[in-house]
């Protein structure tokens, strides 16, 4: 764990960990682009790649339990405000290697993360922040997925800083922290390790990330080592330069629209009956938030 309060020599051991974690494993080198693209999913094929590809990694890593279709996701997925982030390889079929979704805070649904930290979560909140979650992260396991893990993790980082997130949280196998907290610079909002019933009892630790402060946290973090190693570089690009011009970065990715009526009945009733299972209050916010749906799905339904 990293800490404001740990003795100097503590943070040159710590300083030391990251640096020869940074050389062994080509980080700021393999953060260059190779072969792959990155952008939000808008239309139903890239979101369904993303599905697949987040399922794809559950099942490999034995979170989750066959299911039909042979995709991952949630009612989250739903919210307009969800934006899900995909890097497609640029061969003929677009295969995907990363993808993370950015789920913000809702008034009705609230956070993925409420079903174990609700009360770590309410901290925040009562603060006043707004607060966002990185969910269904998924990357194949070599180094091009992983490679393509920084570009979604950049992606989704510099767009929350874009649409004023305060806090970035997340939920991470304890076998991950190190990672999140040595190199992505997270800090945990829970030491005590819970687990999610639906994920097979899979364990997880709660971190964050406030990204009114992290832009510079990166650059206090990795300006001292040598260029080619600086990742606050790649994260934020030379002085910073997509904080300043955030279009640079999301100029014709950004989705202008919600998922289409037709898309919506497509993963959410066909694929899982995931509004049919959803109680009347739940169905009565998405007609607010796609005013039509609810005759739409239910003319759809007597039609089929």
């Amino acid at each position: 764990m990293i800490r404001e309060d740990i003795s100097t020599e503590n943070k040159s051991v710590i300083s030391d960990k990251r640096l020869l974690r940074l050389r062994r494993s080509n980080l700021t080198e393999t953060a260059q682009c190779q072969g792959f693209r990155v952008s939000f999913a808008c239309d139903q094929n890239t979101r369904e790649k993303s599905f697949k590809l987040t399922y794809q990694r559950y099942r490999e890593v034995g979170l989750i339990e066959g299911l039909p279709g042979g995709m991952w996701y949630t009612i989250f997925h739903a919210l307009p405000s969800s934006t899900i982030a995909v890097a497609l390889l640029e061969d003929k079929d677009n295969n995907p290697i990363s993808t993370s979704t950015l789920i913000v805070d809702d008034k009705v649904l609230g956070l993925p993360s409420d079903s174990l930290y609700k009360d770590k979560i309410d901290n925040l909140r009562d603060m006043g922040r707004k607060v966002a979650e990185v969910s269904c992260l998924a990357a194949l396991p070599y180094d091009k997925g992983q490679n393509a893990f920084l570009h979604v993790f950049r992606m989704i980082g510099l767009y929350s800083i874009y649409k004023g997130i305060d806090d970035l949280i997340i939920s991470i196998h304890p076998k991950h922290r190190s990672f999140y907290e040595l190199m992505l610079l997270f800090e945990p909002l829970e030491e005590k390790v819970r687990y999610y019933p639906y994920l097979k009892d899979a364990p997880a630790v709660l971190e964050h990330l406030d990204m009114r402060t992290a832009p510079q946290k990166y650059i206090d973090t990795y300006s001292k080592y040598p260029k080619e190693l600086d990742l606050s570089l790649f994260m934020l690009g030379p002085d910073r330069i997509y904080l300043k011009e955030p279009n640079l970065f999301f100029k014709d990715l950004e989705c202008l629209e919600p998922m289409t009526f037709n898309e919506f009945y497509y993963f959410f009733v066909e694929k899982k009956p995931i509004w049919q299972e959803l109680d009347r209050d739940k169905k009565v916010y998405f007609e607010e938030l796609y005013p039509g749906l609810t005759e739409f799905i239910s003319r759809k339904m007597t039609n089929s």
